[in-house]
């Protein structure tokens, strides 16, 4: 027999690590004002800067020229952190994708998808 108080406790927790997910990058209003194919300028002006720092949200970047293509990922972070400073997991940011110097696409499936499509092994991401 089920303990009903062992279930009801999970609950919570689950719906929580839910939202986690759900609102780390995709529900950032940074992130829902850019668009496919705009430039990484406009991108960056969009995803914040400052005279001190022009990538204040940008946790880290990568680059990649595969079969004569130039990636970039810009890795988002809503918080500020910045590599080597700060700790942050992979699922607390928000990989931008840029082909070419425009914005191919955001976000882990997006990012995982090109990854796999190039055989890059992107950075892990899930626990």
């Amino acid at each position: 027999m089920r303990n009903p108080l062992f279930v009801r406790s999970r609950v919570p927790f689950a719906v929580a690590s839910a939202l986690v997910v759900l609102l780390s990058g995709c529900g950032d209003s940074r992130i829902r004002k850019l668009s496919k194919g705009i430039s990484r300028d406009s991108a960056m002006k969009i995803l914040g800067g400052t005279p001190a720092d022009s990538t204040p949200y940008i946790y880290h970047t990568s680059g990649f020229i595969v079969n004569g293509r130039r990636i970039d990922v810009l890795y988002y972070d809503v918080q500020g952190r910045k590599r080597f400073r700060d700790s942050a997991p992979g699922e607390e940011l928000t990989p931008v994708v840029l082909e070419k110097g425009q914005v191919e696409g955001w976000g882990w499936a997006n990012w995982d998808s090109v990854a796999k499509s190039l055989n890059i092994i992107p950075i892990p991401h899930k626990q």
